[in-house]
Protein backbone atom coordinates (compact mmCIF):
# COMPACT_ATOMS: atom_id res chain seq x y z
CA UNK A 1 0.00 0.00 0.00
CA UNK A 2 1.61 3.01 -0.95
CA UNK A 3 1.15 5.66 0.90
CA UNK A 4 1.62 9.19 -0.23
CA UNK A 5 4.08 11.76 0.89
CA UNK A 6 0.97 14.31 1.78
CA UNK A 7 -0.47 11.91 4.17
CA UNK A 8 2.71 11.05 6.02
CA UNK A 9 3.20 15.06 6.91
CA UNK A 10 -0.39 15.00 7.87
CA UNK A 11 0.24 11.98 10.23
CA UNK A 12 3.70 12.81 11.28
CA UNK A 13 3.86 13.97 15.01
CA UNK A 14 3.89 17.56 15.21
CA UNK A 15 7.18 17.91 17.25
CA UNK A 16 8.66 16.04 14.49
CA UNK A 17 8.32 18.79 11.64
CA UNK A 18 10.92 21.53 11.16
CA UNK A 19 9.11 24.82 10.60
CA UNK A 20 9.92 26.71 7.39
CA UNK A 21 11.36 30.16 7.87
CA UNK A 22 9.44 32.70 5.11
CA UNK A 23 11.06 35.92 4.22
CA UNK A 24 9.93 38.79 6.33
CA UNK A 25 7.79 41.52 4.70
CA UNK A 26 9.69 45.10 3.37
CA UNK A 27 9.61 47.95 5.82
CA UNK A 28 7.82 50.98 5.61
CA UNK A 29 10.08 52.90 7.59
CA UNK A 30 12.70 53.50 4.93
CA UNK A 31 10.79 54.90 1.76
CA UNK A 32 9.48 57.11 4.45
CA UNK A 33 12.53 58.26 5.65
CA UNK A 34 13.51 59.07 1.65
CA UNK A 35 10.27 60.95 0.94
CA UNK A 36 11.18 62.92 3.86
CA UNK A 37 14.68 63.83 3.45
CA UNK A 38 13.62 64.70 -0.29
CA UNK A 39 11.96 67.32 0.42
CA UNK A 40 13.73 68.81 2.91
CA UNK A 41 16.52 69.12 0.10
CA UNK A 42 13.93 70.57 -2.21
CA UNK A 43 12.45 73.11 0.32
CA UNK A 44 16.94 74.24 0.77
CA UNK A 45 17.20 75.01 -2.69
CA UNK A 46 14.07 76.81 -3.09
CA UNK A 47 14.94 78.91 0.17
CA UNK A 48 18.41 79.33 -1.06
CA UNK A 49 17.26 80.00 -4.59
CA UNK A 50 15.09 82.90 -3.08
CA UNK A 51 17.64 84.31 -0.80
CA UNK A 52 19.87 84.62 -4.01
CA UNK A 53 17.06 86.34 -6.04
CA UNK A 54 17.02 88.53 -2.88
CA UNK A 55 20.36 89.35 -2.79
CA UNK A 56 20.34 90.00 -6.52
CA UNK A 57 17.56 92.38 -6.07
CA UNK A 58 19.42 94.31 -3.17
CA UNK A 59 22.47 94.62 -5.20
CA UNK A 60 21.39 94.93 -8.50
CA UNK A 61 18.20 97.17 -7.66
CA UNK A 62 18.80 100.54 -9.68
CA UNK A 63 21.36 99.08 -12.09
CA UNK A 64 21.23 97.81 -15.83
CA UNK A 65 22.51 94.79 -17.34
CA UNK A 66 22.99 93.66 -20.84
CA UNK A 67 25.17 91.16 -22.64
CA UNK A 68 25.82 93.92 -25.57
CA UNK A 69 29.26 95.76 -23.95
CA UNK A 70 32.82 96.00 -24.85
CA UNK A 71 35.80 97.75 -22.74
CA UNK A 72 36.90 100.55 -24.55
CA UNK A 73 40.56 102.57 -23.55
CA UNK A 74 42.48 105.91 -24.82
CA UNK A 75 45.56 104.52 -27.43
CA UNK A 76 48.30 106.77 -27.29
CA UNK A 77 50.32 106.61 -30.45
CA UNK A 78 54.29 106.93 -30.13
CA UNK A 79 55.53 108.44 -32.92
CA UNK A 80 59.81 109.80 -32.97
CA UNK A 81 60.07 114.03 -31.94
CA UNK A 82 63.19 113.95 -35.11
CA UNK A 83 64.07 111.66 -38.10
CA UNK A 84 66.30 108.94 -37.95
CA UNK A 85 67.38 105.85 -37.99
CA UNK A 86 66.52 103.06 -35.49
CA UNK A 87 69.40 101.33 -33.26
CA UNK A 88 67.69 99.30 -30.51
CA UNK A 89 64.02 99.01 -29.83
CA UNK A 90 63.84 98.24 -26.68
CA UNK A 91 59.79 96.65 -26.15
CA UNK A 92 57.65 93.87 -27.88
CA UNK A 93 54.08 94.02 -28.38
CA UNK A 94 52.03 93.26 -24.86
CA UNK A 95 54.66 94.72 -22.72
CA UNK A 96 53.55 96.55 -19.88
CA UNK A 97 55.77 99.57 -19.60
CA UNK A 98 56.32 102.36 -17.08
CA UNK A 99 55.98 106.23 -17.94
CA UNK A 100 59.50 107.59 -18.59
CA UNK A 101 60.54 103.73 -19.97
CA UNK A 102 62.89 103.75 -22.86
CA UNK A 103 61.11 102.16 -25.84
CA UNK A 104 63.17 103.41 -28.84
CA UNK A 105 66.88 104.46 -29.59
CA UNK A 106 67.66 106.08 -32.49
CA UNK A 107 71.13 106.75 -34.27
CA UNK A 108 72.65 110.40 -32.19
CA UNK A 109 75.47 110.71 -34.78
CA UNK A 110 74.10 113.71 -37.13
CA UNK A 111 72.68 115.18 -33.66
CA UNK A 112 75.96 115.12 -32.20
CA UNK A 113 77.24 116.81 -34.92
CA UNK A 114 74.92 119.46 -35.14
CA UNK A 115 74.93 119.54 -31.20
CA UNK A 116 78.31 120.20 -31.38
CA UNK A 117 78.68 122.64 -34.27
CA UNK A 118 75.90 125.33 -32.04
CA UNK A 119 78.08 124.65 -29.41
CA UNK A 120 80.83 126.19 -31.38
CA UNK A 121 78.74 129.13 -32.59
CA UNK A 122 77.58 129.64 -28.97
CA UNK A 123 81.46 129.95 -28.23
CA UNK A 124 81.87 132.47 -31.16
CA UNK A 125 79.06 134.49 -30.19
CA UNK A 126 80.41 134.80 -26.94
CA UNK A 127 84.20 136.13 -28.11
CA UNK A 128 82.41 139.05 -30.14
CA UNK A 129 80.12 139.90 -27.27
CA UNK A 130 83.32 140.68 -25.16
CA UNK A 131 85.24 141.91 -27.93
CA UNK A 132 82.12 143.82 -28.57
CA UNK A 133 82.26 145.04 -24.29
CA UNK A 134 85.51 146.04 -24.88
CA UNK A 135 85.57 147.95 -27.40
CA UNK A 136 82.87 149.89 -25.77
CA UNK A 137 84.79 150.46 -23.24
CA UNK A 138 87.89 151.81 -25.02
CA UNK A 139 85.54 154.20 -27.25
CA UNK A 140 83.99 155.71 -24.20
CA UNK A 141 87.25 156.69 -23.09
CA UNK A 142 88.95 157.43 -25.57
CA UNK A 143 86.11 159.81 -27.08
CA UNK A 144 86.14 161.86 -23.74
CA UNK A 145 89.94 161.91 -24.03
CA UNK A 146 89.45 162.90 -27.79
CA UNK A 147 87.24 165.37 -26.85
CA UNK A 148 89.20 167.33 -24.57
CA UNK A 149 92.17 167.14 -26.03
CA UNK A 150 90.70 168.45 -28.83
CA UNK A 151 89.11 171.07 -27.16
CA UNK A 152 92.53 172.06 -25.52
CA UNK A 153 93.73 171.82 -28.82
CA UNK A 154 91.82 174.58 -29.97
CA UNK A 155 92.27 177.03 -27.46
CA UNK A 156 96.22 176.79 -27.95
CA UNK A 157 95.35 177.55 -31.99
CA UNK A 158 93.05 180.66 -31.13
CA UNK A 159 95.62 181.36 -28.83
CA UNK A 160 98.19 181.19 -31.31
CA UNK A 161 96.24 183.06 -33.98
CA UNK A 162 95.74 186.03 -31.53
CA UNK A 163 100.18 186.03 -31.03
CA UNK A 164 100.17 185.92 -34.30
CA UNK A 165 97.78 188.64 -35.51
CA UNK A 166 99.57 190.68 -33.02
CA UNK A 167 103.30 189.64 -34.04
CA UNK A 168 101.89 190.81 -37.60
CA UNK A 169 100.77 194.04 -36.06
CA UNK A 170 103.57 194.60 -34.39
CA UNK A 171 106.16 193.77 -37.54
CA UNK A 172 104.09 196.02 -40.06
CA UNK A 173 104.54 198.23 -37.09
CA UNK A 174 108.54 198.02 -37.29
CA UNK A 175 108.61 197.99 -41.45
CA UNK A 176 106.99 201.59 -41.28
CA UNK A 177 109.72 202.47 -38.75
CA UNK A 178 112.14 201.32 -40.48
CA UNK A 179 111.10 202.79 -43.64
CA UNK A 180 111.00 206.19 -42.00
CA UNK A 181 114.61 205.20 -40.98
CA UNK A 182 115.45 204.42 -44.06
CA UNK A 183 114.02 207.04 -45.84
CA UNK A 184 115.73 209.86 -43.50
CA UNK A 185 118.89 207.86 -43.98
CA UNK A 186 118.73 207.83 -47.36
CA UNK A 187 117.83 211.58 -47.63
CA UNK A 188 120.60 212.32 -45.54
CA UNK A 189 123.10 210.38 -47.66
CA UNK A 190 121.89 212.00 -50.32
CA UNK A 191 122.67 215.67 -49.02
CA UNK A 192 126.13 214.23 -47.82
CA UNK A 193 126.83 213.14 -51.09
CA UNK A 194 125.90 216.90 -52.57
CA UNK A 195 128.07 218.60 -50.02
CA UNK A 196 131.19 216.18 -50.50
CA UNK A 197 130.54 217.54 -54.18
CA UNK A 198 131.15 220.75 -53.16
CA UNK A 199 133.87 220.04 -50.68
CA UNK A 200 131.55 221.28 -47.59
CA UNK A 201 131.66 217.86 -45.62
CA UNK A 202 134.70 215.82 -44.46
CA UNK A 203 134.99 212.16 -45.70
CA UNK A 204 134.79 210.34 -42.36
CA UNK A 205 131.23 212.28 -42.41
CA UNK A 206 130.26 211.31 -45.64
CA UNK A 207 131.54 207.28 -44.85
CA UNK A 208 129.19 207.61 -41.56
CA UNK A 209 125.90 208.98 -43.70
CA UNK A 210 126.31 205.91 -46.01
CA UNK A 211 126.71 203.43 -43.03
CA UNK A 212 123.47 204.71 -41.36
CA UNK A 213 121.67 204.67 -45.33
CA UNK A 214 122.82 201.10 -45.44
CA UNK A 215 122.27 200.30 -41.74
CA UNK A 216 118.70 201.91 -42.38
CA UNK A 217 118.51 200.19 -45.88
CA UNK A 218 118.98 196.75 -43.77
CA UNK A 219 116.91 197.35 -40.51
CA UNK A 220 114.08 198.39 -43.53
CA UNK A 221 114.41 194.46 -45.40
CA UNK A 222 114.89 192.87 -41.95
CA UNK A 223 111.32 194.24 -40.79
CA UNK A 224 109.98 193.43 -43.92
CA UNK A 225 111.41 189.88 -43.85
CA UNK A 226 109.58 189.63 -40.25
CA UNK A 227 106.79 191.14 -41.57
CA UNK A 228 106.60 188.10 -44.22
CA UNK A 229 107.22 185.31 -41.33
CA UNK A 230 104.84 186.76 -39.11
CA UNK A 231 102.09 186.80 -42.22
CA UNK A 232 103.00 183.42 -42.85
CA UNK A 233 102.69 182.02 -39.28
CA UNK A 234 99.67 184.00 -39.33
CA UNK A 235 98.37 181.40 -42.38
CA UNK A 236 99.57 178.70 -40.99
CA UNK A 237 97.73 179.74 -37.46
CA UNK A 238 95.02 179.76 -39.43
CA UNK A 239 95.46 176.56 -40.62
CA UNK A 240 95.74 175.08 -37.41
CA UNK A 241 92.85 176.80 -36.13
CA UNK A 242 91.11 174.80 -38.76
CA UNK A 243 92.31 171.63 -38.25
CA UNK A 244 91.48 172.24 -34.39
CA UNK A 245 87.78 172.99 -34.98
CA UNK A 246 87.64 169.95 -37.11
CA UNK A 247 89.46 167.59 -34.43
CA UNK A 248 86.92 169.37 -32.07
CA UNK A 249 84.40 168.37 -34.35
CA UNK A 250 84.98 164.95 -35.10
CA UNK A 251 85.67 164.60 -30.99
CA UNK A 252 82.31 166.11 -30.47
CA UNK A 253 80.85 162.91 -32.31
CA UNK A 254 81.73 160.76 -29.59
CA UNK A 255 78.28 160.38 -28.17
CA UNK A 256 77.51 158.99 -31.39
CA UNK A 257 80.93 156.54 -31.47
CA UNK A 258 79.71 154.96 -28.02
CA UNK A 259 76.27 154.98 -29.35
CA UNK A 260 77.57 152.76 -32.23
CA UNK A 261 79.53 150.79 -29.57
CA UNK A 262 76.71 150.37 -27.87
CA UNK A 263 74.91 149.07 -30.17
CA UNK A 264 77.51 147.07 -31.50
CA UNK A 265 77.09 145.37 -27.99
CA UNK A 266 73.43 144.83 -28.56
CA UNK A 267 74.06 143.15 -32.19
CA UNK A 268 76.63 140.69 -30.84
CA UNK A 269 74.34 139.87 -27.62
CA UNK A 270 71.63 139.09 -30.18
CA UNK A 271 74.23 136.59 -31.92
CA UNK A 272 74.85 134.71 -28.49
CA UNK A 273 71.16 134.53 -27.65
CA UNK A 274 70.72 132.99 -31.44
CA UNK A 275 73.29 130.94 -30.76
CA UNK A 276 72.36 130.01 -27.65
CA UNK A 277 68.39 129.17 -28.84
CA UNK A 278 70.11 127.08 -31.68
CA UNK A 279 71.83 124.95 -29.00
CA UNK A 280 69.42 124.51 -27.01
CA UNK A 281 67.05 123.14 -30.14
CA UNK A 282 70.09 120.70 -30.65
CA UNK A 283 70.26 119.77 -27.73
CA UNK A 284 66.69 118.99 -27.20
CA UNK A 285 66.50 117.07 -30.58
CA UNK A 286 69.66 114.92 -29.21
CA UNK A 287 67.29 114.47 -26.44
CA UNK A 288 64.36 113.24 -28.78
CA UNK A 289 66.88 110.65 -29.56
CA UNK A 290 65.65 108.30 -26.94
CA UNK A 291 61.67 107.81 -27.31
CA UNK A 292 60.31 107.11 -23.90
CA UNK A 293 56.70 106.13 -23.19
CA UNK A 294 55.01 108.90 -21.92
CA UNK A 295 52.15 107.34 -19.64
CA UNK A 296 51.82 103.74 -18.02
CA UNK A 297 50.07 101.25 -20.26
CA UNK A 298 50.52 98.27 -22.98
CA UNK A 299 52.87 98.13 -25.99
CA UNK A 300 50.53 97.43 -28.97
CA UNK A 301 50.72 97.53 -32.31
CA UNK A 302 54.30 98.13 -32.57
CA UNK A 303 55.87 98.70 -36.27
CA UNK A 304 58.94 99.75 -35.78
CA UNK A 305 62.67 97.82 -36.65
CA UNK A 306 66.35 97.83 -35.48
CA UNK A 307 67.81 100.16 -38.43
CA UNK A 308 64.03 101.45 -39.96
CA UNK A 309 64.29 105.35 -40.73
CA UNK A 310 61.18 106.71 -39.03
CA UNK A 311 59.88 110.24 -39.25
CA UNK A 312 57.47 112.11 -36.70
CA UNK A 313 54.69 111.48 -39.43
CA UNK A 314 54.54 108.18 -38.89
CA UNK A 315 53.65 106.08 -35.80
CA UNK A 316 56.33 103.12 -34.19
CA UNK A 317 53.67 101.82 -31.62
CA UNK A 318 50.66 102.56 -29.64
CA UNK A 319 50.65 102.36 -25.65
CA UNK A 320 47.21 101.52 -24.07
CA UNK A 321 46.90 102.97 -20.28
CA UNK A 322 45.20 100.11 -18.65
CA UNK A 323 44.29 103.01 -16.07
CA UNK A 324 42.29 104.77 -18.24
CA UNK A 325 39.78 102.34 -19.78
CA UNK A 326 35.84 101.92 -19.94
CA UNK A 327 32.49 99.93 -20.87
CA UNK A 328 30.47 101.22 -23.77
CA UNK A 329 27.27 99.12 -23.95
CA UNK A 330 24.09 99.22 -25.24
CA UNK A 331 21.17 98.56 -22.44
CA UNK A 332 17.95 95.87 -23.39
CA UNK A 333 15.28 98.14 -23.86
Amino acid sequence: MSVTTSALREHAPREAQTPVAEAPPASPARPRFRQRRSTQVFAGLTALAAVGALGAWVIGRGKESTDDAQVEGRVVSISPRVAGQVEKVLVIDNQQVKQGELLVQLDTRDLDAKLASARADVESAKANLASAQVNLKLTRANSEASLRQARGGLTMASSGVQATRSALAQARAEVDAAGAADRLAQADWVRAQELAKAGAIARADIDARRARAEQARAALEQARARLASTEANLTSSGGGLTTAQGRLAAAETAPDQVKSAEVAVQAAQARLDQAQAAYDLAALNRSYAEVRAPVDGVVSRRTVEQGQLVAPERPMMALVPLQDVWVVANFKE
